[in-house]
């Protein structure tokens, strides 16, 4: 399922190695904020693809623990590993990372995967949360 890092490279505007990068960073930060049994879930949405990049130490971490990590630090990495610094950059690719994302784990939970009362999707909980704590500065959701 290679296809959501060449929809990301050509929506970001990144080389395709950046892009898969940037798609790896935004989901385990996504990840790594979300409660454990959501995170459980949201994973199995994910494409092969990305949680293959994850080491097993990573997904054990991720299905066992919450941590809260703010959206200005991913941006940071992303403008740092991504855009050569470029913060304004960093920001419209992670925006577009949880676009492309949000739109494969829906599309994965239309054919029946994981239903979530009232349709809701498993990052559209982990966004929310996110808002909820306050860590969140960017103001993207």
């Amino acid at each position: 399922m290679d296809d959501i890092f060449g929809l990301f490279s050509q929506r970001s505007g990144l080389s395709s190695s950046a892009a898969s990068m940037g798609l790896s960073l935004v989901s385990k930060f996504l990840l790594r904020n979300a409660e454990p049994q959501r995170a459980s879930g949201f994973m199995s949405m994910l494409p092969s693809s990305i949680t293959n990049m994850f080491s097993n130490d990573e997904k054990k971490r991720f299905t066992s623990s919450q941590e809260n990590v703010s959206e200005d630090e991913v941006i940071d990495q992303i403008s740092k590993d991504c855009c050569n610094g470029d913060r304004e950059k960093g920001k419209q690719v992670y925006a577009e990372a949880v676009k492309v994302i949000r739109e494969k784990t829906k599309k994965g939970q239309q054919e029946g995967q994981q239903q979530q009362e009232e349709g809701e999707g498993f990052l559209d909980n982990i966004l929310g949360s996110l808002k909820g704590r306050g860590g969140g500065g960017s103001g993207l959701f």
